[in-house]
C-alpha cells in the first residue's frame, strides 16, 4: 500500500509544474511574485491540511517545532530558486533539487535510524543519479554564481524529507494534517509579512492566479499528506529515491503527451530510472 502512495504522490509533484509555470506567466518571476505565490498556496494548505483531521488543531510542542523548521526551510528554498533563475542552467538545477530531496534522506535515514543499507539500495540511488545527470543540457553554460545556489538547493530540497522523518519518527507528534496546517502557517505569516513590507499591493492578485495557487496548493498538499503516511511505515531509504526516480517517469510521460521532443538521452534515462525504482521493491 505504501508503494502505492508513493507513485500517486510523485505524480501529483510533476502535474504541480503547470500550476507554477502558468502562475509564473501572469504574475511573473521575480521575488515578490513567487512569495506571493507561496502565501496563497500556504493560507489554502491550512485549510486542506486541517479539513483531513476534522478542522480540529491539536498542540505539540515537537510538531511546531519542526512544522515551523520544515516551512522556514521551504521558503529559504524558494529564495535559492529565485535567485538561482537568472544566473544557472534549468536542466542542472532540476538535477541538484532531486539529487538533495533523494541522498539526504537516504543517508539520514541510514545513519540516524539505522536503516538497512543493502547493495540493492546502493545501486538504485547510483543509477537514479547517473539517469539525472542524462537530463542535462550541458549546452548552457553555468554563471560562477550558479554553484552556490546549487549547494543550497541540494541542501534544502534535502532537508524537506530529513524534517518530515524526524517528525514522523517522534513519540510527540501529531496527525499528519496538524503537521502540515503547522507547516503551511509558518510559510504563510512569514511571505505575507515580506510582501506586505515590500510591496502590499502584490497581495491584490486576480481569480485566475489565485486558482493557480490554490490548485498548486492541493496537489503539494495532497502528496506531502501521502508521502507523510507511506513514512510511518517505509524507511526513507526507500522511499525518497522512489519518489526521485517517479518523478523523472512522470515528468518523460507529460512531456510526451505535450508532443516535447525527446532525445535518446532522455529515454535513457527514463528506462534506468524505472529499472531502479523497481528494483526498491525487492
Amino acid at each position: 500500500m505504501a508503494y502505492v502512495l508513493i507513485v500517486i504522490s510523485t505524480l501529483l509533484f510533476s502535474l504541480q509544474f503547470f500550476f507554477q509555470q502558468n502562475f509564473q506567466k501572469i504574475e511573473g518571476s521575480g521575488a515578490i511574485s513567487s512569495f506571493c505565490f507561496t502565501a496563497y498556496s500556504s493560507l489554502i494548505g491550512i485549510i486542506i491540511s486541517l479539513s483531513t483531521t476534522g478542522f480540529r488543531l491539536g498542540f505539540s510542542g515537537f510538531t511546531v517545532l519542526i512544522a515551523f523548521l520544515s516551512g522556514l526551510n521551504g521558503i529559504i528554498m524558494s529564495y535559492c530558486s529565485i535567485k538561482a533563475f537568472s544566473t544557472i542552467n534549468l536542466s542542472v538545477y532540476s538535477v541538484f533539487s532531486m539529487l538533495g530531496g533523494m541522498m539526504l534522506p537516504f543517508v539520514f535515514g541510514i545513519i540516524f535510524y539505522n536503516e538497512s543499507l543493502t547493495f540493492l539500495k546502493v545501486l538504485c540511488v547510483v543509477l537514479i543519479a547517473a539517469s539525472l545527470f542524462l537530463t542535462m543540457d550541458k549546452t548552457k553554460r553555468n554563471d560562477k554564481k550558479a554553484y552556490f545556489y546549487y549547494a543550497g538547493i541540494f541542501f534544502f530540497n534535502g532537508m524537506s524529507g530529513v524534517l518530515a522523518k524526524i517528525h514522523q519518527s517522534g513519540a510527540d507528534a501529531l496527525e499528519n494534517g496538524n503537521y502540515l496546517a503547522y507547516t503551511h502557517m509558518t510559510s504563510f505569516l512569514i511571505c505575507a509579512a515580506i510582501v506586505l513590507v515590500k510591496k502590499p499591493s502584490a497581495l491584490r492578485l486576480g481569480i485566475r492566479s489565485i486558482a493557480l495557487s490554490a490548485g498548486n496548493s492541493i496537489l503539494n498538499t495532497a502528496g506531502n499528506l501521502l508521502l507523510l503516511i507511506a513514512l510511518m511505515t517505509l524507511p526513507a531509504s526507500i522511499q525518497y529515491p522512489m519518489v526521485t526516480g517517479g518523478v523523472i517517469v512522470f515528468s518523460f510521460l507529460i512531456s510526451l503527451l505535450q508532443k516535447e521532443k525527446f532525445t535518446w538521452r532522455s529515454f535513457l534515462a527514463l528506462v534506468i530510472a524505472v529499472v531502479s525504482t523497481v528494483l526498491l521493491a525487492f
